[in-house]
């Protein structure tokens, strides 16, 4: 028999739970009404927000959350956006989250038949009509608020890339993509964002790889370090660059690039290692002709070319950067001779609406030690998102059951 004290306990206990499911159910709906409304009051034509939930503690999920760019083909939008609030102050005006995570988060962009580079983008707001010379001045605009979060994660993220310019159309993506970095601070700030990432990159005809960065970048004087590598790759996925007239047959050729980029105060000085590997004597061909017997060079050896490309100049200046080819081993050294011979140091490659100098420059020992000690360096930092896979363990073979009531082996 439940005494009448420990009865009055029970009664208050369930009306506090039912108070807390009443308040929890009414915050629940006028919270998210409340804040979509101001959210598309705020955004205006901007972005596109499907709706608005409260999430068991405190966290508020947007739904369908999209850029409005007016061009069907460029998409950038996420399935959903969660968003954890630590606390807000509305004197200071800045708002503190504990993480942001993107779910699903979709970018395309592409290259017209132009040769420009699109990618989403707000359309441009229509120009201010003319103010009457009597009309009072328009009053400042307010300070805009502050947003830092500590995290942001991306979870099953994609950016797709079409290139239109090309004989047939190039279609690639970054898929499966998971990104974590923080702090991050809007309008940008000068806090470090540390950012960690790994995806699946996707060529043509399916044709794919893992891809993996790591670094921190400082976006405001634009500093950053950021290390890349990727997996072997079979050339076949960029099979709708070699077509056209000049033909390249890459047959079961693979590439995979180990690559580390930092700015101080503008200034890039990149560096990528790229090896071409599976080569075969018709590897490099133009017009069903081989130019480079990779058989012949290599002998028995090493059938593969090894280079390292070099950037320097202002990261918002591309067409300022100074590029410098450096022949990794001696097959691309023999395939590079006949230019030196002929004084030919530098060729042009035009990229995108831009042509660049690559300079040539002959390996030397000390240029091979330069790009190993480059090479472990990425390989260090990416050791966190790309642990090496265990050694399989050594088969050992069966041991023979023993037959418990004699103590020999059982046949």
């Amino acid at each position: 028999m439940i005494g009448p004290r420990r009865a009055w306990w029970n009664r208050l206990l369930i009306s506090v739970l039912l108070l807390m499911v009443v308040i929890h159910s009414v915050w629940g709906h006028l919270i998210p009404s409340r804040l979509l409304r101001v959210l598309k009051r705020t955004m205006g034509q901007t972005f596109r927000i499907g709706g608005v939930r409260l999430d068991f503690p405190f966290s508020l999920v947007l739904v369908d959350v999209g850029l409005r760019t007016g061009t069907p083909d460029l998409i950038a939008g996420s399935r959903q956006v969660v968003v954890v609030p630590r606390w807000i102050s509305w004197p200071n005006k800045t708002v503190w989250l504990s993480a942001i995570k993107y779910e699903g988060l979709t970018i395309r962009c592409r290259r017209n038949w132009e040769g420009k580079l699109e990618v989403p983008r707000p359309p441009a707001p229509p120009a201010p009509s003319p103010t009457p010379a009597a009309a009072p001045a328009a009053a400042p605009p307010e300070a805009p608020w502050t947003v830092i979060a500590d995290t942001v994660q991306v979870v099953n993220g994609t950016l797709e890339f079409v290139d239109e310019k090309t004989p047939e159309p190039f279609r690639a993506a970054l898929t499966e993509v998971s990104l974590m970095g923080g702090p991050l601070t809007l309008p940008y700030g000068s806090p470090r964002l540390s950012l960690a990432v790994q995806g699946r990159f996707v060529g043509h005809h399916g044709h794919a790889a893992p891809v993996y960065c790591s670094g921190w970048a400082n976006l405001e004087p634009r500093n950053f370090e950021i290390s890349c590598r990727l997996e072997p790759l079979p050339l076949a996925a960029f099979e709708p660059y070699y077509r056209g007239p000049i033909q390249v047959r890459v047959y079961d050729a693979t590439v995979k690039a180990t690559a580390k980029f930092t700015a101080k105060a503008n200034e890039l000085d990149g560096r990528a290692q790229v090896e071409i590997g599976n080569l075969s004597e018709a590897d490099l061909s133009f017009l069903g002709k081989t130019i480079a017997d990779i058989k012949k060079l290599a002998g028995e050896g090493d059938r593969s070319l090894a280079a390292e490309v070099q950037l320097s100049g202002p990261v918002d200046q591309p067409a300022a950067w100074k590029v410098q080819f450096v022949a990794g081993n001696e097959i691309v050294q023999s395939m590079l001779r006949p230019l030196f011979s002929r004084g030919i140091e530098n060729v042009k490659i035009k990229v995108g609406q831009q042509t660049i100098q690559v300079g040539l420059t002959p390996a030397s020992e000390e240029g091979k030690s330069s790009m190993q000690e480059a090479s472990k360096t990425v390989e260090e930092s990416l050791k966190l998102l790309a642990p090496e896979e265990p050694a399989p363990a050594e088969e050992t073979a069966p041991q023979p059951a023993q037959d418990s009531s004699s103590g020999t082996a059982a046949p």
